[in-house]
């Protein structure tokens, strides 16, 4: 194997599973690299939660992060840029609560050694109870 996941292998193939999903989620289409994988992976990611309804809508960023908070609990600045690709993680949060979403924050202060202290928001949804 020359580096590649293991889910891929075909020397001719110069993409790993992992950066083939990258193109695929960006829009790149089979016909700009052709791969068995790409049109069975583009199936599946087409099925996107509740929200494709089996089309091949691309979600978007106000679902993605809605997707993430049912999925994990919570959502930081941090992991929104890392894993979804979307820098305003605040604007998006504004726009989930105008259309009704139960979303709270609440602010975390991480004391640095030797440095000064950073602030973030941390999303998750409103339970019940508050």
């Amino acid at each position: 194997m020359n580096g590649h996941s293991d889910a891929i292998d075909n020397e001719d193939f110069p993409f790993s599973e992992e950066t083939t999903n990258l193109l695929i989620k960006h829009g790149y289409t089979n016909e700009e690299f052709e791969h068995p994988y790409i049109d069975e992976r583009k199936e599946e990611l087409a099925g996107f939660g509740e929200f494709t309804n089996g089309t091949t809508k691309a979600p978007t960023q106000n679902e993605e992060v809605w997707a993430w908070l049912e999925q994990h609990g919570t959502i930081t600045d941090n992991e929104a840029r890392d894993y979804l690709y979307i820098n305003r993680l605040a604007a998006r949060v504004y726009d989930l609560k105008q259309d009704g979403y139960p979303i709270e924050s609440e602010m975390i202060t991480v004391k640095r050694p030797n440095r000064r202290s950073v602030s973030f928001a941390k999303y998750f949804i409103k339970s019940d109870e508050d």
